[in-house]
């Protein structure tokens, strides 16, 4: 139980990032 609390927090963790990252790509607008 604690393993499948530990990942989801990660994949949480991971959503936010990705998240942030296209918030930040369609304010800058740049293309990598």
């Amino acid at each position: 139980m604690r393993y499948c609390w530990i990942i989801r927090k990660i994949k949480q963790q991971e959503k936010k990032k990705k998240k942030k990252e296209k918030k930040q790509k369609k304010k800058t607008n740049i293309v990598y």
